[in-house]
C-alpha cells in the first residue's frame, strides 16, 4: 500500500508542472509490464460477504438507489485484460451491485467508434472503444454514461456521432454531450417513489481548441455556473431533487481546489442536492454543505493505467427518501494495478475497511464523518437512518 504521505508529496509536484487544461503527462511506468502479477484471486471477493470487524453491513429499504463511478476506457491494460479473459470476468463481480442499484452511472472517458476515424490534433493521449466493448456496461448493468469529458471527442464531431449512435443502439441513457448545445445541456430525468432526479452533467477540462457544444455545434456541455442556476431553477417542487455530474479538478491530486468547493457549495445553492466529480484519477474527499453533499472525486473505475500515482477508488449510491438525499454510500474499488492484471473489484470487507480509513482522513479535512462498517462507507444526511441494519 503507498503510504499517504508518499502519494501527497508525488501528487504534488506532478501538479506543479501540469496545467488544468492540458491531458495526463504519466511516467513509463504506464505501459504494459513485461511479466503481471496473478489477478487477485476471485475467491477473497465476495459479494455474501456482509459484515468485518467493524460490523454488519447496513441495508437501506424503501429509498432509490443512484450509483455513480468513475471513469471508463478501454484501452491499455483494460485491452489487455479483455483479450485474456473476454469481456465478463474482468468485471463481472460489480454486476450485483449495479443490479441493485436503481440507477446506475460511468463517466466514460472515450470515444466508441464504428470505422477508423482521424484523431483530434494536438492530444497526448486518445482513447477509442469498438462497439462490442459496449457489451462490458451491458453485462454489468450500467444504465447511463456521463459524456462531458475531454475524451469525448478524441476522433471530433464523427467519433461522437458514433458513440452516441452505438450507446442509442444499445439502449444506454448518455448526457452531457450532443449534435448541438441543446442535446448537450438537457438534464436525464429519473422517477422513483414519487420522486424526481433530474441529472445533469458538465465539464471544465479541455485543451485548446476543444470542442464544447454551442447552438447547432457538437459536442460536450461546458459549464457555465450561470447556465447551470438557471437550469436547476427550473426544479423547485418538493419531490425533486437534482444532481449535478461534473468533469473537473486536477489530475492526481489528493484535495480539491479551493475555487472547486466554492463553485459547488454555489451549485448546491442554486438548487442541486448533489455534486458528483470525477477526472482527478484518484479519489478526493466528500465534503457537506447545508446537509448537502459535494463528493470532489471518484477516481477511476474501468481504466487501463499502471502509474505509480494509482490508488484504490470509490463508487457510491445516493440514497434518497421522500424527504431527500438521505445517505451517502461508499464502495471501495480496488484500483492499485501498478503489478497486477486489470481485474476490477469491490474491495473484501476488511481490505475495504483499512482503505477507508485513508479515505476518511480525507472526508475529516473538509469536516465530514465517515462512518465505516463491513467495508462500506456511509456519510448520514438524514440521522434517523444511522439505526439501519
Amino acid at each position: 500500500m503507498i503510504a499517504m504521505r508518499f502519494v501527497y508529496i508525488t501528487a504534488l509536484v506532478f501538479i506543479l508542472s501540469h496545467s488544468l487544461f492540458s491531458e495526463e503527462v504519466l511516467p513509463p511506468l504506464l505501459q504494459p509490464i513485461e511479466e503481471s502479477e496473478a489477478p487477485v484471486p476471485r475467491e477473497i471477493i465476495q459479494e455474501s460477504w456482509k459484515q468485518s470487524s467493524t460490523g454488519k453491513r447496513l441495508v437501506f429499504d424503501g429509498t432509490v438507489k443512484i450509483l455513480f463511478a468513475g471513469d471508463m476506457m478501454f484501452n491499455w491494460g483494460v485491452r489487455q485484460s479483455i483479450n485474456q479473459y473476454g469481456y465478463n470476468l474482468p468485471f463481472e463481480d460489480w454486476k450485483d451491485i449495479f443490479e441493485k442499484s436503481d440507477y446506475s452511472f460511468i463517466n466514460l472517458e472515450t470515444t466508441i467508434l464504428r470505422e477508423k476515424r482521424e484523431p483530434f490534433e494536438g492530444k497526448a493521449y486518445v482513447f477509442a472503444g469498438e462497439k462490442k466493448d459496449v457489451s462490458i456496461l451491458k453485462n454489468i448493468k450500467v444504465d447511463g454514461v456521463f459524456l462531458a469529458n475531454n475524451h469525448a471527442m478524441d476522433y471530433r464531431e464523427e467519433g461522437l456521432m458514433d458513440t452516441i449512435s452505438i450507446l442509442d443502439d444499445a439502449k444506454i441513457f448518455h448526457l452531457g454531450a450532443g449534435r448541438n448545445s441543446e442535446e448537450a445541456y438537457n438534464p436525464l430525468l429519473l422517477e422513483g417513489k414519487n420522486l424526481i432526479l433530474p441529472v445533469f452533467n458538465a465539464s471544465d477540462v479541455a485543451e485548446k481548441n476543444f470542442p464544447f457544444a454551442k447552438n447547432n455545434q457538437a459536442g460536450v456541455a461546458y459549464f457555465h455556473e450561470s447556465l447551470f442556476k438557471k437550469k436547476v431553477g427550473e426544479y423547485k417542487d418538493s419531490n425533486t431533487f437534482p444532481i449535478l455530474s461534473l468533469h473537473w479538478g486536477h489530475e492526481y491530486a489528493l484535495e480539491p481546489s479551493l475555487a472547486q468547493r466554492k463553485s459547488a457549495k454555489r451549485m448546491l445553492d442554486a438548487g442541486f442536492s448533489a455534486v458528483v466529480g470525477h477526472h482527478p484519477h484518484i479519489p478526493q474527499g466528500i465534503e457537506i454543505y447545508k446537509n448537502k453533499p459535494i463528493i470532489y472525486s471518484l477516481g477511476n473505475f474501468i481504466f487501463g493505467s499502471k502509474n505509480h500515482y494509482l490508488n484504490h477508488n470509490i463508487v457510491v449510491i445516493l440514497h434518497y427518501n421522500s424527504k431527500g438525499l438521505a445517505v451517502v454510500e461508499v464502495i471501495p474499488s480496488f484500483g492499485k494495478f501498478q503489478n497486477t492484471d486489470h481485474i476490477f473489484l469491490p474491495l473484501a470487507p476488511e481490505e475495504g475497511d483499512e482503505f477507508l480509513k485513508e479515505y476518511k482522513v480525507l472526508c475529516k479535512k473538509l469536516g465530514t464523518e465517515l462512518h465505516i462498517q463491513a467495508g462500506r462507507g456511509y456519510v448520514f444526511l438524514d440521522k434517523t437512518m444511522i439505526s439501519k441494519e
